[in-house]
């Protein structure tokens, strides 16, 4: 619903976090593809280091009371 209006920067906290493996799947292909064509950014944040790799070009880390480049 967030992507129907056309924004250029979409915030994602946990977005897969309650979905099975396949909706996920669905879920980052669509992101990563609205990203790739329309120019959308998207601040993408996981727990999930695995989906970090998949979805992200630039990665960062919380470490205490810091933002690192991982």
């Amino acid at each position: 619903r967030a992507l129907s209006t056309g924004p250029q920067v979409i915030l994602l906290d946990e977005p897969t976090a309650a979905l099975d493996p396949e909706t996920t799947e669905a879920v980052e292909a669509i992101i990563t593809e609205r990203c790739r064509t329309d120019g959308l950014a998207a601040i993408w944040v996981t727990h999930r280091e695995d989906q970090a790799r998949r979805v992200a070009k630039r990665r960062f880390r919380i470490i205490g009371n810091g933002i690192v480049r991982a």
